[in-house]
C-alpha cells in the first residue's frame, strides 16, 4: 500500500500537517534520528557534552603534573617517586591512565558493535564517577594514584564509541567528517578546560579539581542516559554486513565519480588498516617530541626552573607555564573545524601527511627557539610559534578517524575506532615517558630530535594512503540541477533502492516528494532470501514500530478525508483528484517490465523462505496457496482513485483483525466479510 498510502497525500495540507504530527507522535525515537533534525540535535548534544566531561576528568589535574612529582615541591606534592627522576616520573602519571584507556578502547569499540553505542557510553560515563572518586582516595602515595588513575583509565574509552556513533547516523562522508571534527573540537577543548580548572582551583590544593570532574561525570551520564538515542536500531546504512546488493540504478550511482555516496565495505582491508594504524602510532610518537617534550622539559626548564634554582627571577612565572601548557590545547578547536575544509581540498590521507610535516617543521622552530637566549624575545617567539604551528601539527591525528572509518563495515565500526585509540592512547602514553628517560639520559635536544625523526618517517608511511579510493582529493560535487534529490534525500534513496531498512515516514516522504517531481516512485531491489536470511531477526523487530507508523498514518489521513467532507467536500475532491493523478503518473512511470522483474524476485523469495522454514510446499501446493489466502485483498483497481484511496487505508488499519479471522473462524463461517 505504499504507492497508494503517498498519493492519498495529495492535499498539500494533509502532507505538512500530518506529515509533521506522526513524526512527532508516532515514530519511535531510532526513526526520529533520522527524520527530525532537531530530535538528532539533542542526542549529538549529548554524545559530545559526554565526550567533553570525559576529557575535562581525564585532564584535570594535568598542570599539576609537574607539581605533584617534585618530592618537596608542595605539601601535596609525593613524598616518592622512586625509581623515577623528575622527567619520568611526571610522564609516568598521564601514562598510566593512558594505557588503561588504550585497553579500554579497544574493549569498548568491539563491544559497542554487539551490544550497542549507548550502553557502552554508560558504563564509560558511570565507571569515570567511581574511578575518579577512586583517585582522590589514593592521592597520598605515587603508586597508589598511578594505579587509580590506570583503574579510571579502563572506564574512559568512551572516544571510539562516540566516533562509531557518528559513523552510523551520518552517511555522507563530507558531513561525516564535519562532525568528526566537531566531536574531536569538544575533546580538545576538555583537555584544556581540565587545565584551567586546575589553574583556578590552584589554592585548594593539587587534588581538590577532581571532585569537579566527578560531579560533570555524573552529569555526563544522566544526559546521555535521557537523551542520546541507540543508533543501531537504525540500520539504514547496512544490516549487520548483509543485503549490500546494489540495483543497477544505485551502481551507476556509486560509481559516479561525482558522488560522495558510496557503500560500506563488506570487509576491512587489512594492508590499508595496519598502514593507517602504524602511521598513526609514528605520527603519535613523533608529536610528542613538539608537545609536551618542547615544553617540559624544554621552555619549563629553560625559561622557569633554571633561574629559580639559582635563585634568580625566571623569565617564565610558574603560573604563566600553567596558563601556556593548558591554552596551548585551546587553539586546536579552530584546526578541528578548519580541518573537513582541508580533507575536501586533499582529502584525509593528504592532510595525515601534511600534518606529519608540519609537525617535524614546528618541532625544529619550538628546539632552536627554546635553545636560545632566555629572555623575553625568545620567550615570545617560542609562545608565538607554539601557539600558531601547534594547531597544524593536529591534523595528521585528525585524519585517522574518518581514514577507518571508510574502510569499515558498520558491523567493524566501533571495533576500528578502538584499534586507532588504542594505536593513539599507547603512543601517546609512552612516547613522553620514553622520551622524558632518553632527556634525562641523553639530553633534551637529543630526545626532541628523536621525535623530528619520528615525524618525518610516519610521513613516509602515510604517503601511500594517498592513492587509496576515498582517500585522496574528493570527487567535485555535482551541480543541485542534475540532481534528483538533495544529498540526503538521495542517500536514503540508494539504501532503499538496495532492499535496505529505512523507517516508512521516510518512505513515504521520499515518494510524496517524487510524485510532486513528477519522477517515479522508488521501487526498491527485493534481492535474495540467501542475502536475507542472516537479518531475519532484524526485520521482525522492526514490524511493530512500522506498522504501528502505518496504523497512525492511515488513520490520520483517513480522518483529515472525514473532516474534509464535512467542512468542504469541494476543495477535498479536488485536493484528491490532484494527488490521485499524480500516483498514477509516478506508477505508470515503472514500467511493466520492470514491476514484473521485482514481483518474480519477492515470488522466489517467498518460495525460499518456505523452504528455508521447513514446508513442504512442493507436495502441499494447495495448503499453500490457502495459506496465502491470509494476505487479505486490498483493491482489485488498476488505477488508485478516491474511492480506491479510502478501501486501501480502511482495510490497512483493520489488516491485524482481519488476519486474526482468518486464523480463528467464525461460527457463521463467514469469515472474509
Amino acid at each position: 500500500s505504499s504507492g497508494a498510502a503517498t498519493g492519498a497525500g495529495g492535499a498539500a495540507a494533509v502532507t505538512e500537517f500530518f506529515g509533521n504530527l506522526n513524526q512527532n507522535l508516532s515514530l519511535a525515537r531510532y526513526q526520529k534520528l533520522i527524520t527530525s533534525k532537531q530530535f538528532r540535535q539533542l542526542s549529538l548534544f549529548a554524545l559530545r557534552y559526554g565526550i567533553f566531561a570525559d576529557a575535562v576528568t581525564g585532564t584535570i589535574l594535568q598542570p599539576n603534573y609537574a607539581i605533584m612529582a617534585r618530592p618537596g615541591a608542595v605539601p601535596e606534592s609525593f613524598a616518592s617517586t622512586s625509581p623515577f627522576d623528575v622527567n619520568s616520573a611526571t610522564y609516568f602519571i598521564p601514562m598510566s591512565a593512558l594505557t588503561g584507556v588504550a585497553i579500554s578502547c579497544l574493549v569498548t569499540g568491539l563491544l559497542s558493535d554487539r551490544i550497542g553505542r549507548k550502553p557502552v557510553l554508560q558504563i564509560c560515563m558511570g565507571g569515570s564517577v567511581i574511578g575518579t572518586t577512586l583517585k582522590w582516595l589514593l592521592r597520598g602515595t605515587f603508586w597508589g594514584f598511578c594505579g587509580a588513575n590506570f583503574l579510571n583509565g579502563l572506564v574512559s574509552g568512551g572516544l571510539p564509541v562516540a566516533l562509531a556513533y557518528l559513523g552510523d547516523v551520518f552517511p555522507d562522508h563530507q558531513t561525516k567528517q564535519a562532525e568528526f571534527g566537531i566531536v574531536t573540537g569538544c575533546f580538545v577543548l576538555g583537555n584544556s578546560v581540565g587545565g584551567i580548572v586546575a589553574i583556578l582551583m590552584e589554592t585548594q590544593g593539587l587534588f581538590a579539581p577532581l571532585w569537579v570532574g566527578v560531579g560533570l561525570m555524573f552529569l555526563a551520564f544522566v544526559i546521555v542516559t535521557m537523551m542520546l538515542v541507540e543508533p543501531r536500531d537504525l540500520q539504514v546504512l547496512a544490516a549487520e554486513g548483509q543485503g549490500q546488493q546494489d540495483s543497477e540504478l544505485t551502481k551507476e550511482h556509486a560509481a559516479d565519480d561525482d558522488s560522495d555516496v558510496s557503500a560500506p565495505p563488506e570487509k576491512i582491508n587489512q594492508i590499508v588498516m595496519w598502514n593507517i594504524i602504524i602511521g598513526a602510532f609514528a605520527d603519535n610518537v613523533g608529536s610528542n617530541g613538539l608537545f609536551p617534550l618542547c615544553l617540559s622539559p624544554l621552555a619549563f626548564d629553560q625559561f622557569y626552573n633554571n633561574f629559580a634554582v639559582a635563585g634568580l627571577t625566571p623569565v617564565l612565572s610558574l603560573i604563566g607555564y600553567k596558563w601556556m601548557s593548558v591554552m596551548v590545547a585551546l587553539v586546536v578547536i579552530p584546526a578541528s573545524l578548519v580541518t573537513p575544509l582541508l580533507f575536501n581540498k586533499i582529502g584525509a590521507a593528504g592532510g595525515c601527511v601534511v600534518g606529519n610535516i608540519m609537525t617535524a617543521v614546528v618541532t625544529v622552530a619550538l628546539l632552536f627557539l627554546g635553545s636560545g637566549e632566555p629572555n623575553t624575545a625568545y620567550l615570545a617567539g617560542f609562545i608565538t610559534v607554539m601557539y600558531v604551528g601547534f594547531p597544524c601539527t593536529v591534523i595528521s591525528q585528525l585524519s585517522t578517524g574518518p581514514m577507518l572509518d571508510r574502510i569499515a563495515p558498520v558491523n567493524k565500526r566501533g571495533w576500528v575506532q578502538g584499534i586507532n585509540s588504542v594505536t593513539m592512547n599507547i603512543g601517546t602514553a609512552l612516547a613522553p615517558w620514553v622520551l622524558g628517560m632518553l632527556a634525562d639520559q641523553a639530553g633534551t635536544n637529543i630526545a626532541i630530535w628523536t621525535g623530528f625523526a619520528v615525524s618525518i618517517v610516519a610521513a613516509l608511511i602515510n604517503l601511500p594512503l594517498m592513492w587509496v579510493k576515498g582517500m585522496g582529493p574528493p570527487p567535485k560535487k555535482v551541480d543541485d540541477a542534475e540532481k534528483a534529490m538533495t544529498w540526503e534525500d538521495q542517500e536514503v534513496i540508494d539504501k532503499l533502492l538496495r532492499g535496505e531498512y529505512i523507517p516508512g515516514a521516510v518512505r513515504d516522504k521520499l515518494n510524496e516528494k517524487r510524485t510532486r517531481e513528477g519522477l517515479p516512485y522508488l521501487l526498491p531491489d527485493p534481492g535474495t532470501y540467501a542475502e536475507d536470511s542472516q537479518r531475519l531477526n532484524e526485520l521482525r523487530s522492526l514490524a511493530k514500530e512500522e506498522f504501528k507508523y502505518e496504523t497512525n498514518h492511515n488513520n490520520a489521513i483517513l480522518h483529515e478525508i472525514a473532516m474534509g467532507r464535512r467542512n468542504d467536500e469541494a476543495k477535498l475532491k479536488a485536493e484528491l483528484e490532484e494527488g490521485v493523478n499524480r500516483t498514477n503518473k509516478s506508477m505508470q512511470m515503472l514500467g511493466d517490465d520492470r514491476v514484473d522483474e521485482v514481483y518474480t524476485k519477492l515470488g522466489q523469495w517467498f518460495a525460499d523462505h518456505v523452504r528455508a522454514s521447513g514446508y513442504y510446499a512442493h507436495v502441499n501446493q494447495v495448503l499453500m496457496k490457502q495459506v496465502m489466502q491470509l494476505f487479505v485483498c486490498f483493491a482489485v483497481y488498476s488505477r488508485v482513485c478516491p474511492f480506491v484511496i479510502v478501501i486501501i487505508r480502511v482495510r490497512s488499519c483493520t489488516l491485524p483483525s482481519l488476519t486474526r479471522r482468518h486464523n480463528h473462524k467464525s461460527k457463521t463461517g463467514s469469515t472474509r466479510r
